[in-house]
């Protein structure tokens, strides 16, 4: 990879009075030569384990989604050790992909501020790509069809929202609760006034009268039961936690980690992700 990185250097240096080479032209060549080291540094881990890192067209006409964007059990199934897989692929190979996310990085900050060619990708971008590449891969080796699982993965974060949104409504509610009994605790209290405490009842008041959100649209409540029919132990507030690593929460966050602290994240989601293949509650970390 570093010599990669060096290599262009020496093959793209332009003298530009020696050969008579106009301004304008190095810096073009030299905006090629670094669009072409930022390739070359992209590739050096997505296709290192000899396979597509990318769902194909293949794959991709291979699998239909449903219309009504549903969910099965099995699929939940095969999501879930798809993702335990993935972890296991980030734990061997994610120190390299963050080395070189890392070069990219320093390469960038390195380009001269007068190159006006394509800005190199971000560290960040870079380890996205890896994340991403990683759950294909991992599907693709557990004989799962990488288009399907990518499909799941989306109505699984999707779900993910749902409870999510539904749980900000009932803490809302509580919310309006305690308020009321706070500003009612508060009469006759000393420094008070009565006005104080009727614009604490009218705030709550306002937002009681907040609409509340609609129903679930009906893929989703078919995906919720999916989900329970699937793993039937597991609370809704679990399943927020699995899908968040849908959502790539808790993943494309590492690309900055050190190795200790990468290793405790992936620890956790694979602790989450195994309670949650084995139909157990996960605790609370």
């Amino acid at each position: 990879m570093g010599g990669a990185g060096t290599g262009a250097a020496r093959l793209f240096h332009f003298p530009t009075k020696e050969a008579h080479i106009s301004r304008a032209a190095t810096r073009a060549l030299r905006a090629l030569a670094l669009a072409l080291v930022a390739l070359s540094a992209s590739g050096c881990f997505r296709d290192r384990a000899g396979d597509a890192p990318e769902v194909t067209a293949a794959e991709q006409a291979a699998f239909a989604p449903p219309a009504d964007s549903s969910l099965t059990p099995e699929q939940v199934d095969r999501y879930l050790r798809t993702t335990l897989a993935q972890v296991e692929r980030i734990r061997a190979e994610g120190a390299e992909a963050r080395k070189q996310a890392a070069a990219q990085a320093e390469r960038a900050r390195a380009r001269p501020a007068t190159d006006s060619g394509p800005r190199p990708r971000s560290a960040r971008a870079l380890w996205g790509d890896f994340v991403d590449a990683s759950f294909v891969r991992a599907a693709r080796k557990l004989g799962y069809q990488p288009a399907e699982m990518w499909y799941v993965r989306g109505r699984m974060s999707a779900v993910g929202a749902h409870l999510t949104g539904t749980r900000m409504d009932a803490s809302r509610g509580q919310a309006v609760g305690l308020l009321r009994e706070q500003a009612e605790a508060m009469r006759g209290t000393p420094g008070v006034t009565q006005a104080q405490i009727d614009a604490m009842l009218k705030a709550a008041e306002q937002a009681e009268r907040q609409p509340a959100p609609g129903g679930a649209p009906p893929h989703l409540v078919q995906n919720l039961d999916a989900l329970r029919r699937a793993r039937p132990n597991l609370s809704p507030a679990a399943w927020v936690r699995v899908a968040a690593v849908a959502s790539a929460t808790g993943l494309s966050d590492l690309s900055k980690a050190s190795q200790a602290d990468a290793g405790r994240a992936l620890d956790g989601i694979e602790q989450l992700y195994t309670h949650a293949l084995e139909n157990r509650e996960p605790p609370v970390r």
